[in-house]
């Protein structure tokens, strides 16, 4: 480690360890939640979790991705405003459009939990790398972690990582995968289970004679050497041929959030528009479009997904259903982890339309889920680990690390 370096990360650590002093004492204790986008926020059962012990108060503060256009920003901001506005009381946007201004929170905070880890994508003001020495740093990813070579690469491996005091991460082989940031104390990580999907269980599939399945293509469209799954460029008409090709099944199309926004920004790569495209969906009987922020009860109430996002990979397999992940030919091969090719041998897998077309004929319509049972049980045993109380697990051990206060214990996986 270099020798700088390593004197600034133990500064960090020395400041973390005399605010954690400070707040043994305090009466209450303020979280600030940095979020920018609703629609991937993990704290819902964190927040209640925190709601139920008066020393802690809990505080959102919306802020905007500076490297996206000002139009993705504003809606962005509004909505996501707005979202967690009608859940919670003390939600508050960090940036006045007007004035152009943007407000420092760090005095408000006793507590930050991160949604995002790119320092790069945010003002200063609300960097991990400032906040880190003002308040205890906590994160809690947005997706399962380690099964891409880009969550080494891209994000594990860079310095606001190890600049965390906690990170809360969704199982044994997330926690082996993050310390492979050499400069992070493996005290800092903990397995607590994935609490984006502690609520999915709240919600009950209501039966329906006709089959529902999700398109979801990711975002990467663009040279991202490091991250290339999209493939919607070469699917995006063959999605809109599908209802016609099956009228007896319901298609909900939900692209990643940023799949229009980077159309916005390269019109050259598409020969269409997302305006137009969301009206051909409209014309469509069997097929809607679903972009809002809580997925969950799609989950539920759909029979199968086709996509090639990331973070779905394993959040679909809190459902039971059957998963068709398309596959890139020139890039799969280095794009996922050891780990992400062992979730993968539980899904059909497609690297053409005959595929797709396969998936759905034999095992959505035809119900030879031959992966079924396999699925099921590699789901149960390392995927839904600490289901629906992920956030009880990691508000626990935040207690602990705080007050010295010990719980029914945090379920560690094997």
């Amino acid at each position: 480690m270099d020798i700088e370096l390593n004197t600034y990360l133990r500064n960090t650590a020395i400041r973390y360890t005399k605010i954690k002093e400070r707040l043994k004492t305090q009466e209450v204790i303020r979280v600030g939640i940095l979020v920018i986008d609703d629609k991937v926020f993990p704290y819902h059962s964190v927040i209640e979790e925190l709601a139920k012990d008066s020393r802690f108060c809990v505080y959102i503060f919306v802020v905007p991705m500076i490297t996206k256009s000002l139009e993705w920003i504003s809606e962005t901001m509004q909505r996501t405003f707005l979202n967690l506005k009608e859940k919670y009381a003390n939600v508050f946007c960090v940036y006045d459009f007007d004035k152009k201004e943007y407000y420092e929170i760090s005095h408000l905070m006793d507590i930050a939990l991160f949604c995002n880890v790119y320092d790069v994508g945010v003002h200063p003001y609300y960097r991990v790398v400032n906040l880190s020495q003002k308040v205890l740093c906590v994160y809690v990813p947005y997706g399962f972690t380690g099964m891409l070579n880009y969550d080494f690469k891209g994000i594990i491996l860079c310095l606001e990582y190890a600049l965390f005091w906690r990170i809360y991460v969704e199982n044994q082989k997330g926690l082996q995968a993050t310390l492979q940031n050499p400069n992070i104390n493996p005290n800092n990580v903990v397995a607590v289970g994935y609490t984006k999907m502690d609520t999915i269980t709240r919600y009950h599939k209501i039966p329906s004679k006709r089959k529902k399945v999700i398109i979801s293509p990711h975002h990467t469209m663009t040279d991202w050497k490091e991250l290339q799954l999209s493939n919607f460029l070469t699917y995006s008409e063959f999605f809109l041929e599908l209802p016609k090709l099956y009228p007896q099944i319901d298609f909900i199309f939900r692209p990643h959030p940023l799949v229009f926004e980077v159309l916005d920004k390269n019109p050259s790569l598409w020969n269409d528009t997302k305006e137009n495209y969301l009206k051909k969906i409209e014309a469509i009987p069997n097929m809607s479009y679903h972009n809002a922020d809580d997925y969950l009860d799609l989950f539920v109430q759909s029979d199968a997904l086709i996509h090639d996002c990331g973070s779905y990979i394993a959040e679909y397999l809190y459902t039971d259903n059957p998963v068709c992940y398309m596959l890139r030919k020139d890039t799969y091969q280095h794009t996922f982890s050891s780990y992400g090719f062992e979730v993968l041998s539980h899904l059909y897998l497609a690297f053409c339309k005959e595929n797709i077309l396969a998936f759905i004929d034999e095992v959505v319509i035809g119900g030879k889920d031959t992966l079924c049972a396999k699925r099921i049980n590699f789901a149960k045993e390392h995927i839904r680990f600490n289901l629906s109380s992920a956030g009880a697990a990691l508000v626990e051990n935040l207690k602990e690390e705080i007050f010295g206060e010990r719980g029914g214990g945090i379920n560690l996986p094997l």
